[in-house]
């Protein structure tokens, strides 16, 4: 994605004049209804961050394993990383789920190690024409080197 400098905008200007480049305008849906309705309607935009929470045991995994999988349906790449779990774990809790479309996986805590799987995997998905979604759970089990 190739946009204009954000540091361009100079402090002061008025938040209407400030285009929004189309890209950014082009959302895509995760396929579950609930979240998509969550993010205006119509799913996640281009280069945002969206963080869920809850307390321990709420569903997060279970709800961000059904959106990975929902994504490649949906014809998107997921990078599904866990940090917390370990892969045989997500695979258990994956085929308990009767999850169908599969996403891709990975089992690191180092931040780089996630930046650097995802930049390869975004680039291949750029390709090909599809969407990029990487999925990290949980932050709390990341190192930043």
């Amino acid at each position: 994605m190739k946009l204009k400098n954000i540091t361009d905008i100079k402090p002061g200007t008025n938040i209407l004049d400030i285009e929004v480049p189309a890209i950014l305008k082009q959302k895509f849906k995760t396929g579950v209804s609930y979240i998509d309705g969550a993010l205006g309607g119509q799913g996640f935009t281009p280069s945002t961050v969206t963080l869920f929470t809850g307390e321990p045991g709420a569903g997060k995994t279970t709800m961000m394993l059904k959106i990975a999988d929902s994504i490649t349906k949906e014809g998107g790449v997921c990078l599904f990383n866990t940090a917390e779990e370990s892969l045989f774990q997500t695979a258990m809790t994956a085929k308990r789920l009767k999850l169908r479309n599969g996403f891709r996986c990975g089992n690191s805590a180092s931040v780089s190690e996630i930046i650097e799987n995802a930049t390869a995997m975004h680039a291949e998905a750029k390709a090909a024409g599809k969407q990029f979604v990487l999925i990290v759970d949980s932050l709390q089990c990341l190192d930043d080197d």
